[in-house]
């Protein structure tokens, strides 16, 4: 329940993508505006200022998508720059005050609701053989509609829920092992550029784990 813009706000403007404030009154026009002058291009992430859980993240695929989304908003909440990296981890990281060095103490790998296509079955029959994705459905089914009936091609994968978060799916998977010294240097010096930083999760997307532990 803390503000993620005065969160970012602490944070050098490199280490997270594009992010501009909304406010809750804010009208189409007022969004288009902010969309322009930022050079956004969609898709782009809407979350609320204030949440947790992935409540009221969405990820808007165009103009139409911010229209509705922006019609059912009453709070605040920040527009950012979506990035389409296939993983995502949340690292654990911590840091006594006066040490000049921190460690990690945990690295969760999260895997987003996906299928991989049969060239028989449609996306929903792949859906619902998975136990887990049973009580998405009916969230998946509004947002995707009649697309949940297209047959993917054999060995073709799809991603429907890009959200590295229990609630909506996601299955997190204990990763630690794969922390080595040089994960925990590049980290660090992230987290040292944070002021008084000295305990927290950082949610890390990437395609390669070689190029996440260089930074």
């Amino acid at each position: 329940m803390e503000s993620k813009k005065e969160i970012y706000d602490l944070m050098p403007p490199e280490l997270y993508p594009k992010t501009v404030f909304c406010k809750a009154e804010s009208t189409i026009s007022d969004l288009k505006f902010l969309i322009r002058e930022n050079n956004f291009n969609y898709p782009l992430i809407s979350k609320p200022d204030f949440g947790w859980k992935g409540l009221q993240v969405k990820l808007l695929h165009n103009e139409d998508d911010l229209i509705t989304y922006a019609a059912k908003n009453k709070v605040d909440f920040l527009l950012q720059e979506f990035i389409n990296f296939k993983n995502e981890v949340g690292i654990f990281y911590y840091r006594f005050p006066g040490q000049q060095n921190g460690n990690i103490f945990g690295v969760v790998g999260k895997e987003f609701i996906s299928v991989v296509g049969d060239g028989r079955s449609t996306v929903e029959e792949l859906l619902w053989k998975k136990n887990r994705y049973l009580l998405q459905l009916p969230a998946l089914k509004t947002t995707y509609g009649k697309a949940l009936q297209h047959v993917l091609p054999a060995g073709v994968h799809e991603v429907f829920a890009p959200y590295g978060n229990h609630s909506r799916g996601a299955k997190f998977t204990d990763l630690t092992l794969l922390v080595n010294n040089k994960l925990i240097e590049t980290v660090d010096a992230i987290c040292r550029r944070v002021p008084e930083f000295y305990y927290g999760r950082l949610d890390i997307k990437y395609n390669d784990w070689e190029e996440c532990v260089k930074g």
